[in-house]
């Protein structure tokens, strides 16, 4: 399909009709189990390019599950176009929920139900992938045999679970450490340029700064005098900065820990984006739970760090209850937009959905985690964009 399919899902008209019935279930992870999904009256529906049919959710190897049936224009013909989706609405264990879900899909349509549609699926995110595409004029075919005598359209999809990986959460790409760069610091020798910060003095070369740290880098190009003079800064966390800038020297766990709030808040205040995201990435990681979470949150939302608040929020979206009794969470309350984004996130999310096609089929990047997002953007070429809100970075992707 060209790029004028997308329009079309832009403005999806979603009906939730029918009826699904799960017709087995089995916990283990590569039993099949198999939904039934019946429209009577399909061939009396609207079938306007837009519409879309979707059916109740249904679980099955810990996860919701939902089938969308949907009409594009075809990008070649203008025909008008049915695609059977499959969705992987929401997955129960928040274990899972980085989790690579590799399926194999059996589709049975109509008249045709003893023939077999065969699909391979991976589910890196949540969201859709379509493996059935028929045109509109041969789906209500009655010779073709989809549509039933009584205009009714029977589906039944087996979903068998064949593979289930663990993804890691997306953490930025930072060189090895550089000795010899670090050699090169502590012995300020031939350096051009000088920050003073508390009883400290750090000797530095400008152009270590350009490639690394801007907002450095332009304090010293437009400084009057030989040194520049930093206030509010603690000397430990601008040092850890410099190391970071000059030789990879990334902070040491217990320090991300401990000072986490300050060398994030250090980075994003100097232009230094790769530590930023760095100490983020591990924060995300390691330290934020039930009892921390709801801190992260209004931290995460003040600082522009997307991966941070996201983690922040799937943690309270699994233990609101908990969250809502820690002391930040009076600090929560106090922002009508936070309280939005943490009820939309034990719901379900939007129907306006933008599709970008990858090697599996359609793509909803509003569905999109952050680490997804910025494995996209990596992908794409756009090492720059990887800092900033969540929003930002969907409409990087958007306008590609």
């Amino acid at each position: 399909m060209d790029s004028g399919s997308t329009d079309a899902s832009a403005n999806e008209k979603k009906l939730l009709v029918g009826s699904s019935l799960l017709l087995g279930e089995n916990k283990l992870v590569k039993e099949a189990c198999t939904l039934k999904f019946e429209i009577d009256d399909f061939e009396d529906l609207p079938h306007e390019v837009g519409d879309c049919v979707k059916s109740p959710c249904f679980h099955c190897h810990g996860c919701s599950w939902r089938l969308h049936i949907c009409h594009y224009p075809d990008g070649l013909t203008a025909e008008e176009r049915v695609a059977v989706r499959l969705e992987l609405v929401a997955v129960r264990d928040p274990d899972d929920r980085r989790a690579r879900l590799s399926t194999k899909l059996v589709l049975r349509m109509g008249l045709r139900l003893p023939h077999n549609i065969v699909k391979c699926l991976d589910f890196e995110i949540l969201g859709q992938r379509t493996f059935f595409w028929k045109s509109l004029e041969d789906l209500l075919d009655r010779e073709n045999g989809y549509i039933l005598e009584n205009g009714r359209l029977a589906i039944e999809v087996d979903i068998r679970v064949v593979k289930k990986e663990k993804k890691p959460l997306w953490c930025p790409k930072i060189g090895s450490k550089d000795v010899q760069l670090l050699k090169i610091m502590d012995s300020n020798e031939e350096t051009d340029g000088r920050f003073r910060v508390g009883e400290e003095t750090y000797p530095v070369y400008r152009c270590m700064l350009l490639a690394k740290a801007s907002v450095l880098h332009e304090l010293v190009r437009s400084a009057e005098g030989d040194e520049v003079e930093i206030s509010g800064v603690d000397s430990s966390m601008f040092e850890c900065l410099l190391r970071f800038i000059y030789g990879w020297e990334v902070p040491a766990p217990d320090f991300v820990e401990t000072h986490g709030r300050s060398l994030i808040t250090v980075a994003d205040r100097f232009g230094a984006n790769q530590l930023k995201l760095y100490v983020e990435s591990e924060i995300s990681r390691l330290h934020v739970n039930a009892d921390s979470a709801a801190e992260w949150v209004v931290f995460a939302d003040s600082h522009s760090c997307a991966l941070l608040k996201e983690t922040a929020i799937n943690t309270f979206a699994f233990d609101a209850d908990k969250v809502m009794l820690t002391p930040a969470w009076e600090t929560v309350k106090e922002s009508k937009e936070l309280l939005a984004e943490l009820i939309d996130a034990l719901a379900n999310r939007g129907e306006k959905r933008t599709y970008v096609f990858n090697d599996h089929g359609y793509v909803d990047v509003d569905e999109m985690d952050v680490s997804n997002l910025r494995e996209k953007l990596e992908a794409d070429g756009q090492h720059d964009a990887l800092d900033g809100t969540r929003e930002m970075m969907v409409k990087r992707l958007k306008r590609n």
